[in-house]
C-alpha cells in the first residue's frame, strides 16, 4: 500500500510515515501543497495524507484539485477541529478527517478501512463474489466501485459508494446513521454521514423536496426506495 503524507511539520511528517513503514506501508513525504498535488498527479497512491495549513497553498484547494482528477482515498490531517473546517474538507472530496493530535494506530486503521472501501477484494466479508447490487434503475458493482443509473454511469467517493451500497443491500428498509457509519457513533461521525447523503442525493439527481429515491426517515435514518 502506498501513501503520500502532504505535512510541512517534518517531525511530525517523518514520525508518522516511520509508524506507517513500521507496519509495512511505503510511504512518500513531502511538505509543501503545490508538490503534492504534482507528484498525486503523477504517480499512483492508494490513500492521501493531507494537512490543511500548509505554507505555499490552501489544503481545501489542493484536495479539491487532486479529488478533480483521481478518486484517490484523501484523510485530512489537520489542527482545524472546527465543524466548518470538516464541512467543506468533506464537501470538496475528502473521505475522511482526523484531528490533531491523533493516535497512529487510529491513523493506520482508518487508512486500511478507506482503502478497503477502494479495493472492495481486500476485504472478501464486505461483497461475498463481488455480486452487482441493483434497486430498481440503480446498480453498483462493488469489483470495480462503479454505480450506474438509469444506465448512465455516476461518480463516486469511496465513503460515499460504501453508504450507497448499504442502502442498496437494505432498499425498502430502513438503515440507521449509526449502522451507515465508519467513523463511529458520536455527533460529528454522524453529521458526516448526513453529508455524505446530501451529497449522493445531489449526484443521483435525487433533489426534490422530499426525495424521491433516498427518504430520510426522521429519528430512525436512511432508506433507499425499492424501485430507485
Amino acid at each position: 500500500m502506498r501513501v503520500l503524507i502532504v505535512e510541512d511539520d517534518s517531525r511530525l511528517g517523518a514520525q508518522t510515515a516511520r509508524f506507517l513503514e513500521s507496519r509495512g506501508l511505503e510511504v512518500s513525504v513531502v511538505d509543501r501543497g503545490l508538490t503534492g498535488r504534482e507528484v498525486a498527479h503523477r504517480e499512483h497512491f492508494d490513500c492521501i495524507l493531507l494537512d490543511l495549513n500548509l505554507p505555499d497553498a490552501d489544503g481545501v484547494d489542493i484536495c479539491r484539485s487532486i479529488r478533480d482528477r483521481s478518486d484517490v482515498p484523501i484523510i485530512i490531517v489537520t489542527g482545524r477541529d472546527a465543524d466548518a473546517d470538516v464541512v467543506l474538507g468533506l464537501e470538496v472530496g475528502a473521505d475522511d478527517y482526523i484531528v490533531k493530535p491523533f493516535s497512529a494506530r487510529v491513523l493506520l486503521a482508518r487508512i486500511r478501512a478507506t482503502v478497503r472501501r477502494v479495493h472492495p477484494a481486500a476485504n472478501p466479508a464486505a461483497s461475498p463474489a463481488g455480486s452487482p447490487l441493483r434497486a430498481g434503475k440503480l446498480e453498483l458493482d462493488p469489483s470495480t466501485m462503479s454505480v450506474t443509473l438509469d444506465g448512465t454511469e455516476v461518480a463516486f467517493t469511496a465513503h460515499e459508494f460504501a453508504i450507497l451500497a448499504k442502502l442498496v443491500e437494505k432498499a425498502g428498509a430502513v438503515v440507521s446513521r449509526e449502522e451507515l457509519s465508519e467513523r463511529g457513533t458520536d455527533a460529528a461521525a454522524l453529521r458526516t454521514v448526513d453529508l455524505h447523503l446530501s451529497h449522493i442525493r445531489k449526484k443521483l439527481g435525487d433533489t426534490e423536496r422530499p426525495p424521491r429515491l433516498i427518504k430520510t426517515i426522521r429519528g430512525r435514518g436512511y432508506a433507499l426506495v425499492k424501485t430507485a
